[in-house]
C-alpha cells in the first residue's frame, strides 16, 4: 500500500507541474505574434493530453473500466432482449403453422384424425371402447378436436399466444441489472479496491439469485445459492484467465 501511495503522489505532483506549465504557455501565447502563439497553444494542448494520461494512470484507469463495464452491460442487455424477442416470435410462428396444418388434416382426413385422437386417449390409460366414443364425440366439434390434437401433438393449442415484446423486456432488463452489478464499485472507488469489491459484490449477487430460486423449487436456499456462486466463480475465473492469456 505504501508503494502505491508513493506512486500516486508522484503522479499527482507531476500533474500539478503540467498544469502550471500549460498555464504558462497560455499566458506567453497572449503576448506573442500569431504564428508563435499558435505553436505555444499546441504545446499547451500537448501538456493537457499528457496530464489526462497521468490522471488515468493515477486513478488506475477507472474511467476506462467504468466505460467498458457500462458498454458491456448495455450490449449484453440489448443482445439478450433481441434474442428473446426473435426466439419467442419464431416459436409462436412455428406453433401457428403446426396448428394450421392440423386444421387442414382434420378437414381432409377426419377419420384418420379421429383414430389418432382415440389412440392418444388410450395412451393415457382409457380403454379402447371409451376412447373411441370420446373421439367420436370430439369429431362432431372440429374446433374442440383441433384443440385436443394440438395439445397432444405440439403441447400448444390454437388459442395460445405469446408476447415477444414482453419476453424481450424481461430478458433485457434482467440481463442489464445483472451485468451492472460488477460495475457499481467502479462508480465509487478505483484501482485494486474496485476490482476486489466487484468480485465480492458479484459473488454475493450470484448467491442471492441462486437462493431466490429455492422459492420456486424444492432445493434448500443455501444449496441453490452455493451452486449459482460456484458457477459464477468458474465463469469469472475462466474469463480472467483468457484475459491474461490475450496479448496486452
Amino acid at each position: 500500500m505504501t508503494n502505491g501511495s508513493e506512486v500516486r503522489e508522484r503522479l499527482l505532483k507531476a500533474w500539478r507541474g503540467e498544469i502550471v506549465a500549460g498555464s504558462v504557455y497560455g499566458l506567453i501565447a497572449q503576448r506573442m505574434p500569431d504564428r508563435q502563439a499558435d505553436i505555444l497553444r499546441r504545446m499547451a494542448d500537448a501538456e493537457g493530453g499528457h496530464r489526462r494520461r497521468l490522471v488515468s494512470g493515477a486513478t488506475g484507469g477507472s474511467n476506462a473500466v467504468l466505460t467498458a463495464g457500462l458498454a458491456g452491460a448495455i450490449a449484453s442487455a440489448l443482445s439478450m432482449a433481441t434474442g428473446a424477442f426473435l426466439a419467442e416470435r419464431s416459436e409462436a410462428e412455428v406453433a401457428a403453422a403446426n396448428v394450421e396444418r392440423e386444421r387442414q388434416e382434420i378437414a381432409e382426413h377426419p377419420e384418420e384424425e379421429k383414430e389418432e385422437l382415440s389412440l392418444f386417449y388410450q395412451l393415457k390409460g382409457i380403454d379402447e371402447t371409451t376412447a373411441a366414443e370420446l373421439a367420436e364425440r370430439m369429431s362432431k366439434h372440429p374446433d374442440a378436436m383441433l384443440q385436443a390434437l394440438s395439445v397432444e401433438e405440439f403441447g400448444a393449442s390454437a388459442g395460445d399466444s405469446s408476447n415477444p415484446a414482453e419476453a424481450a423486456i424481461a430478458a433485457g432488463v434482467s440481463t442489464g441489472l445483472g451485468a451492472i452489478v460488477p460495475v457499481i464499485p467502479s462508480m465509487i472507488t478505483t484501482g485494486t479496491a474496485a476490482i476486489v469489491a466487484a468480485a465480492i459484490v458479484s459473488l454475493v449477487a450470484h448467491f442471492l439469485v441462486g437462493a431466490a430460486k429455492s422459492l420456486v423449487t424444492l432445493r434448500s436456499w443455501w444449496s441453490a445459492g452455493l451452486e449459482m456462486t460456484l458457477a459464477g466463480v468458474i465463469v469469472g475465473g475462466a474469463t480472467y484467465i483468457v484475459g491474461l492469456a490475450l496479448p496486452s
